[in-house]
């Protein structure tokens, strides 16, 4: 084989090798997931610090707290083994069909996420204690049917 027919294969092999590691397929429903759990971190940071706008905060107080919202997204990168170039990479270059599949992935994800909080901050129903009345008296009366036409009469 010459060195001339040998050149394409050799160029192919350095261009599978030069990939990097990192470089990770993922699907629309991974890129929902990482982003709801980035925007719950980044929350967490907003309440933190009083949910106050950048307007609001002093020089020192707004590094501060970009510093650790740039934190608790590198954070959610390592949590899910991916790092941050790649997700924007792959995030950048996802088809329309991919977009909506990770946009409904993510609305089902915050439904799921408030249904959760909204059990946990409303008690059981079916715990509380509901009073019987054993038959009827003077300070309760009652009166199963009334016939038509019939006056009611209280005791």
């Amino acid at each position: 084989m010459s060195v001339r027919a040998a050149l394409p294969f050799a160029i192919a092999a350095l261009c599978a090798l030069a990939l990097p590691a990192g470089a990770a397929e993922f699907s629309p429903e991974q890129v929902a997931k990482i982003r709801h759990e980035e925007k719950a971190a980044l929350k967490k940071v907003d309440e933190a610090h009083g949910n106050k706008k950048p307007g609001e905060m002093d020089n020192e107080e707004r590094r501060k707290v970009i510093e650790e919202k740039a934190a608790a997204a590198q954070a959610v990168y390592e949590k899910n083994g991916v790092s941050a170039k790649d997700f924007v990479q792959y995030s950048a270059r996802m088809s329309r069909e991919d977009q909506a599949r990770a946009k409904a992935e993510e609305q089902r994800l915050e439904e799921k996420a408030k249904a959760e909080a909204a059990k946990q901050t409303k008690p059981d129903e079916g715990a509380r204690e509901i009073p019987i009345q054993q038959g009827f008296d003077d300070e309760y009366p009652g009166q199963l049917e009334h016939p038509e036409g019939a006056a009611t009469e209280a005791r």
